[in-house]
């Protein structure tokens, strides 16, 4: 029950300190006040009164010691929040960090919504989808992690912060690039390196130019991960090929979405001729 404040005050009277003697004898008297004209009873000073007094401070222990300090202490209760529907800061069941076990939580009735210095929402959690909804997107480590966005009139989507197209990468004209170890052996001799694009690996072929036997290799390596194909060629005008060579799509195509790169080793100073034909996406020059 709230405390009710007593509004004390002063007795006014005619004659504060007067007062009226009888029975008088050599060991005692008899006082009585003689106030005169009282105009203002007062409040009394009574046992009602002060054991109010006592009751109200003793509540106010009990809610003092129960209530969270402006520093330090702890919450050993739900802590509720006014609002439509039952809204709390609650004790959590152990410490990790999951579904079933975590140190703390927020219940919430139906929703929560995050608001600005002049209370305009730009956010807000749905506590019984699971679901958040933010203006702006959701940012991590500091990068906006969007799930999609349009590049060149292409849909992309987010993986894991990497821009993947959704579905093929659309590509230009078919592109050439070629090479030669030019007699060193056992030294890598770079072919193509383009860096920043995206697009498609149709073929690579090589080929030796001297006699006797080679065994060549070809190292292709595909945003920043490397593969390479070795054989043995008995002499020159034999190919070895890295996919399919046509003159249009390889059967299984490759993208690359940053990188690309080829090089070529020969295991003896026999000439090592290479050709890539690739392409770019749509727009790039």
């Amino acid at each position: 029950m709230a405390y009710t404040r007593t509004n004390w005050v002063d007795r006014l009277v005619q004659f504060a300190n007067r007062f009226l003697k009888s029975n008088e004898t050599s060991t005692s008297v008899t006082l009585t006040a003689d106030p005169g004209t009282v105009t203002q009873a007062g409040t009394p000073l009574s046992a009602a009164n002060f054991n109010k007094m006592e009751q109200g401070i003793y509540d106010a222990h009990v809610t003092a010691d129960g209530a969270l300090q402006r520093s330090g202490g702890a919450m050993t209760g739900d802590l509720g929040l006014l609002g439509t529907g039952t809204n709390q800061f609650k004790n959590g069941n152990g410490d990790a960090a999951s579904y079933a076990t975590h140190n703390f939580k927020l219940k919430g009735w139906n929703g929560m919504g995050m608001s600005t210095y002049d209370d305009t929402v730009n956010g807000y959690y749905d506590f019984r989808l699971g679901k958040w909804d933010v203006k702006d997107g959701y940012y991590v480590n500091g990068i906006k992690n969007a799930q999609t966005r349009t590049t060149n009139g292409y849909l992309e989507w987010n993986n894991g912060g990497t821009w993947l197209p959704v579905g093929d990468i659309q590509v230009g004209r078919p592109r050439a690039a070629s090479g030669s170890t030019n007699g060193i052996a056992n030294t890598y001799a770079t072919i193509l390196n383009i860096t920043g694009v995206k697009g498609r690996v149709e073929y690579i072929t090589a080929s030796i130019t001297g006699t006797g036997g080679s065994t060549p290799t070809i190292r292709v390596t595909i945003d920043g991960v490397s593969e390479t194909y070795s054989t043995y060629l008995e002499g020159s005008g034999v190919y070895i090929r890295y996919l399919d060579a046509t003159s249009e799509k390889a059967t299984a195509p490759i993208y690359f979405y940053s990188s690309f790169k080829v090089e070529f080793m020969n295991s003896d100073p026999n000439y090592l001729n290479g050709t890539v034909i690739y392409r770019l996406a749509n727009g790039t020059a």
